[in-house]
Protein backbone atom coordinates (compact mmCIF):
# COMPACT_ATOMS: atom_id res chain seq x y z
CA UNK A 1 0.00 0.00 0.00
CA UNK A 2 1.51 3.32 -1.00
CA UNK A 3 0.48 6.64 0.45
CA UNK A 4 -0.76 9.50 -1.81
CA UNK A 5 0.26 13.04 -0.19
CA UNK A 6 -0.51 16.15 -2.17
CA UNK A 7 -0.11 20.08 -0.77
CA UNK A 8 -3.63 21.73 -1.08
CA UNK A 9 -4.62 25.15 0.10
CA UNK A 10 -6.21 26.53 3.39
CA UNK A 11 -9.19 27.16 1.48
CA UNK A 12 -9.19 23.26 0.49
CA UNK A 13 -8.35 22.39 3.83
CA UNK A 14 -11.08 23.95 5.30
CA UNK A 15 -13.68 23.15 3.12
CA UNK A 16 -12.31 19.77 2.97
CA UNK A 17 -14.35 16.44 4.74
CA UNK A 18 -11.64 14.52 5.03
CA UNK A 19 -10.29 13.38 8.46
CA UNK A 20 -8.13 15.23 10.79
CA UNK A 21 -4.88 13.22 11.73
CA UNK A 22 -3.78 16.27 14.08
CA UNK A 23 -5.51 17.30 16.83
CA UNK A 24 -5.95 21.31 15.88
CA UNK A 25 -5.09 24.22 18.35
CA UNK A 26 -7.30 27.26 17.63
CA UNK A 27 -4.84 29.67 18.97
CA UNK A 28 -1.95 28.47 16.46
CA UNK A 29 -1.66 29.60 12.81
CA UNK A 30 -1.16 26.75 10.65
CA UNK A 31 0.35 27.61 7.14
CA UNK A 32 1.21 24.39 5.44
CA UNK A 33 -1.87 21.47 4.06
CA UNK A 34 -1.82 18.70 2.73
CA UNK A 35 -3.86 16.08 2.05
CA UNK A 36 -3.26 12.25 1.98
CA UNK A 37 -5.45 9.46 0.27
CA UNK A 38 -5.19 5.65 1.43
CA UNK A 39 -7.25 2.72 0.78
CA UNK A 40 -9.52 5.67 -0.91
CA UNK A 41 -9.80 7.50 2.25
CA UNK A 42 -9.18 10.98 2.20
CA UNK A 43 -7.41 12.60 5.24
CA UNK A 44 -6.08 15.52 5.94
CA UNK A 45 -2.92 17.53 8.24
CA UNK A 46 -2.15 20.73 8.75
CA UNK A 47 1.04 22.46 10.34
CA UNK A 48 2.50 25.81 11.68
CA UNK A 49 6.26 25.59 9.88
CA UNK A 50 6.16 26.72 6.12
CA UNK A 51 9.99 24.92 5.52
CA UNK A 52 9.46 21.69 7.59
CA UNK A 53 8.04 18.98 5.54
CA UNK A 54 5.74 15.97 7.42
CA UNK A 55 8.04 13.13 8.49
CA UNK A 56 5.98 9.87 7.05
CA UNK A 57 7.31 6.28 7.48
CA UNK A 58 5.74 3.27 6.95
CA UNK A 59 6.96 1.23 10.03
CA UNK A 60 4.53 -1.78 9.71
CA UNK A 61 2.10 -3.11 6.94
CA UNK A 62 0.00 -0.11 6.31
CA UNK A 63 0.92 1.37 9.65
CA UNK A 64 2.47 4.78 9.50
CA UNK A 65 3.92 7.42 11.99
CA UNK A 66 3.58 11.29 10.81
CA UNK A 67 5.53 13.64 12.96
CA UNK A 68 5.88 17.50 12.28
CA UNK A 69 6.19 20.64 14.79
CA UNK A 70 4.65 19.34 18.21
CA UNK A 71 2.72 17.14 16.88
CA UNK A 72 3.08 12.89 16.21
CA UNK A 73 1.17 10.23 15.50
CA UNK A 74 1.38 6.02 14.59
CA UNK A 75 -1.75 5.33 12.19
CA UNK A 76 -3.03 2.02 10.65
CA UNK A 77 -4.51 3.11 7.45
CA UNK A 78 -6.30 -0.01 6.61
CA UNK A 79 -8.37 -0.55 9.78
CA UNK A 80 -8.59 3.37 10.68
CA UNK A 81 -7.07 2.84 13.87
CA UNK A 82 -4.80 5.20 15.81
CA UNK A 83 -2.23 3.48 17.50
CA UNK A 84 -0.70 6.15 18.95
CA UNK A 85 -1.31 10.26 18.87
CA UNK A 86 1.00 12.98 20.75
CA UNK A 87 0.85 16.40 21.61
CA UNK A 88 4.61 16.76 21.64
CA UNK A 89 6.52 19.21 24.66
CA UNK A 90 8.77 20.37 21.95
CA UNK A 91 9.48 20.44 18.44
CA UNK A 92 9.30 17.02 16.76
CA UNK A 93 13.29 16.52 14.30
CA UNK A 94 13.08 12.52 13.88
CA UNK A 95 12.26 8.82 14.43
CA UNK A 96 14.75 5.93 14.44
CA UNK A 97 14.47 2.43 15.45
CA UNK A 98 16.73 1.00 18.05
CA UNK A 99 16.56 -2.45 19.55
CA UNK A 100 12.98 -3.13 19.92
CA UNK A 101 12.18 0.38 20.08
CA UNK A 102 11.14 2.98 17.98
CA UNK A 103 13.22 6.25 19.17
CA UNK A 104 10.97 9.55 18.64
CA UNK A 105 13.02 12.68 18.99
CA UNK A 106 12.71 16.23 19.56
CA UNK A 107 14.27 19.22 20.74
CA UNK A 108 14.56 18.44 24.71
CA UNK A 109 13.04 14.95 24.72
CA UNK A 110 13.17 11.31 23.98
CA UNK A 111 10.67 9.14 23.79
CA UNK A 112 10.87 5.49 23.62
CA UNK A 113 8.15 3.42 21.95
CA UNK A 114 7.84 -0.27 21.98
CA UNK A 115 7.62 -1.37 18.41
CA UNK A 116 4.96 -4.35 19.21
CA UNK A 117 2.41 -2.74 21.28
CA UNK A 118 2.99 1.08 20.52
CA UNK A 119 3.30 2.08 24.32
CA UNK A 120 6.11 4.92 25.35
CA UNK A 121 7.89 3.22 27.61
CA UNK A 122 10.17 5.66 28.36
CA UNK A 123 10.04 9.42 28.03
CA UNK A 124 14.20 11.03 28.86
CA UNK A 125 14.55 14.84 29.43
CA UNK A 126 18.10 15.90 27.39
CA UNK A 127 19.92 18.11 29.12
CA UNK A 128 19.82 21.04 26.37
CA UNK A 129 18.63 20.96 22.51
CA UNK A 130 19.21 17.99 20.56
CA UNK A 131 22.08 17.84 18.22
CA UNK A 132 22.94 14.60 16.73
CA UNK A 133 22.96 10.39 18.12
CA UNK A 134 25.54 8.18 17.81
CA UNK A 135 25.54 4.11 18.54
CA UNK A 136 28.65 3.49 20.57
CA UNK A 137 28.92 -0.40 20.99
CA UNK A 138 25.50 -0.88 22.81
CA UNK A 139 24.86 2.60 24.15
CA UNK A 140 23.10 5.43 22.30
CA UNK A 141 25.44 8.56 23.03
CA UNK A 142 23.00 11.87 22.81
CA UNK A 143 25.20 15.10 21.78
CA UNK A 144 23.40 17.92 23.14
CA UNK A 145 24.47 22.31 22.57
CA UNK A 146 27.01 23.53 24.67
CA UNK A 147 28.83 20.01 24.56
CA UNK A 148 25.86 18.23 27.03
CA UNK A 149 26.26 14.53 26.63
CA UNK A 150 23.83 11.51 27.61
CA UNK A 151 24.44 8.35 27.59
CA UNK A 152 21.76 5.60 27.39
CA UNK A 153 22.10 1.59 27.16
CA UNK A 154 18.97 -0.18 26.35
CA UNK A 155 19.21 -3.63 28.45
CA UNK A 156 15.97 -6.41 27.68
CA UNK A 157 13.20 -3.92 28.37
CA UNK A 158 15.06 -1.51 30.52
CA UNK A 159 16.23 1.90 29.39
CA UNK A 160 19.21 3.09 31.94
CA UNK A 161 20.68 6.64 31.55
CA UNK A 162 24.41 5.73 32.34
Amino acid sequence: MSLTIKDISESEYDNSNSTELFEIDERLKYNRFVEIVAFQKKYKICWTSESIPLDVREIAPNTYLLGVDLQFIIYDFASSTVKLAMTLDSYYYESLYYKDYLIIITEVNLYFINTQSFQIESNINLPDIFMSMDIVGDKLCVHCMDDYELHIQVQGNQIIET
